[in-house]
């Protein structure tokens, strides 16, 4: 749900931009917002990976 909302909330902002309203702060807002759901990302992916590898470890024994 937080995904949604973050890619929402940048098309948003994108269409601001072309207005060209506030255009090189609005750029660094999206940026920083694109790392910020990068790293999230990442570090959903990151636990998804450790918990796979837990089961699989605790299923072997």
């Amino acid at each position: 749900m937080f995904y949604v909302l973050t890619v929402i909330g940048l098309s948003v902002f994108a269409n601001d931009c072309i207005d060209g309203l506030l255009c090189s702060s609005c750029k660094v807002v999206v940026l920083l917002l694109f790392f910020v759901f990068l790293s999230k990302a990442f570090i959903v992916v990151a636990e998804d990976l450790f918990i796979f590898e837990a089961v699989q470890l605790l299923s072997k024994e």
